[in-house]
């Protein structure tokens, strides 16, 4: 099992389905045509579907990421330090100043970075994984040294107790931008119960909204695996208000935060199953 534990990616597992749940909560909002018409007073068109597409791209990325935890075979390049690095460069900063945007720019940030910590803190967990086996006499192969392993596990372990506070102040962050935009969804979704929810189209993002995601830094990978869940949601159940799926998401992501700030290397749990890689 390593240095990860069953606890460390029971907490993992968990997050990963409440960030999976916020991802398609925010597909079947956009099926619904909750957010077609936009928020009023935002400063510029269709601001509220830039929202729910970058909640739906964080939460994925999110959810696929923590899901990873759970499964992570030792590494053999324990001799190499580690790094944080984002899949592609985001760029919230280009958000304005309403409270909208300040919550968005804060779950965006959070998002992204903590996703690119968490991938550096799983790779240094099992390199120090792979190092600590060497070192115990368990090679893959011939030319592994066990004094070099046990010199590198000390630096593989700070970095992984490095990146898991790294990453607990990007889960924080984005924790805290999701309440705000919780409760300013909140507001607009109860001034508009009694109105009549607006039918989707059926064809792609507004090219008002697309503008704001590419500005963001959101790629168009991402902005068609929206599409097409919107798509597939419009003849599913009524859609979830978003102000709830992201209050429930903000409340799991605090507790996996304080998780990942206390967490810290144990010993070495060994498991049979251990595969190189």
């Amino acid at each position: 099992m390593g240095f990860l534990h069953f606890d460390d990616k029971a907490h993992a597992g968990q997050f990963a389905s409440t960030s999976t749940q916020l991802a398609d909560d925010a597909g079947a909002y956009a099926a619904a045509g909750a957010v077609i018409q936009g928020i009023p007073g935002l400063g510029f068109l269709h601001f509220a579907e830039v929202v729910v597409v970058i909640v739906y791209c964080g939460a994925q990325r999110l959810a696929v990421r923590a899901s990873r935890v759970a499964d992570d075979p030792p590494q053999w390049t324990y001799t190499q330090g580690t790094h944080a690095v984002q899949r592609y460069r985001t760029y919230p900063s280009v958000l304005g100043d309403s409270p909208m945007e300040i919550g968005l720019r804060d779950f965006m940030q959070g998002a992204f970075d903590a996703d690119a910590d968490l991938g550096a803190m799983l790779r240094a967990t099992e390199k120090a994984d792979g190092a600590w086996l060497v070192a115990h006499g368990h090679e893959p192969t011939t030319r592994s040294d066990p004094y070099i392993a046990a010199a590198a596990l000390p630096d593989r372990l700070g970095e992984a107790q490095h990146f898991a506070s790294a990453a607990s102040r990007g889960v924080r962050t984005a924790s805290r931008g999701a309440r705000q935009l919780a409760d300013l969804f909140d507001h607009e979704e109860g001034a508009r119960q009694s109105q009549e929810m607006h039918e989707p189209d059926s064809g792609s993002l507004p090219d008002e909204v697309l503008t704001t995601l590419y500005r963001t830094g959101i790629r168009i990978e991402d902005t068609l695996k929206f599409e097409r869940l919107r798509a597939r949601g419009r003849d599913s159940a009524p859609y979830r208000p978003l102000s709830a799926a992201l209050t429930d998401w903000a409340r799991s992501a605090a507790e996996y935060s304080l998780t990942l700030q206390r967490w810290e290397p144990g010993e070495f749990q060994h498991a049979d199953n251990f595969e190189p890689v």
